[in-house]
């Protein structure tokens, strides 16, 4: 593994935060704000390290508004190779460990179409839902979820159809 994981900070937050107005384009700046108000609200707020100390990934979750035993779990990648990609998901273990003590459950909601992102859940070994019924003029969706006492990081992939 090439990344070390520690509890966040307002510098790994910034940087993060630079890489995504850097690379965004146009609407980098709602983005940007997406982050910061996702950092804002999360209980728990951690960040992968490269072995330079550089952040590469953020993971936070915050408490789903309806089930305050949920946790929304968030993650932002800034490294886009697949090797980097699977580097992140095996360092999630820690991250997916420490929110479980505080939830009963992790969820994330991902675009159905989003290959990098179902890949890193799975890998991961959050449960993969069926596509959600789709809402206008939006794309589907596929719920995502873990819950405490189950083996996370499993080999075997766990999708729903």
């Amino acid at each position: 593994m090439r990344y070390t994981v520690q509890a966040a900070t307002a510098a790994d937050v910034a940087h993060i935060a630079n890489k995504m107005s850097e690379n965004g384009g146009p609407s980098s700046s709602a983005a940007v704000n997406h982050l910061l108000r996702s950092c804002a609200f999360s209980r728990q707020l951690w960040a992968a390290r490269d072995l330079e100390g550089t952040p590469a990934a953020l993971w936070g979750v915050v408490p789903a508004p309806d089930q305050p035993q949920t946790g929304r779990l968030w993650m932002m990648l800034v490294e886009s190779d697949e090797q980097d990609r699977q580097d992140l998901a095996d360092s999630s273990r820690l991250v997916v460990d420490e929110m479980l003590t505080e939830f009963g459950e992790l969820e994330n909601i991902v675009p159905a179409d989003s290959t990098d992102a179902i890949e890193v859940l799975s890998r991961m070994g959050f449960h993969l839902g069926p596509p959600l019924p789709a809402q206008t003029d939006a794309p589907l969706q596929r719920r995502a979820w873990l819950e405490a006492g189950e083996v996370a990081f499993s080999d075997l992939p766990r999708v729903v159809n």
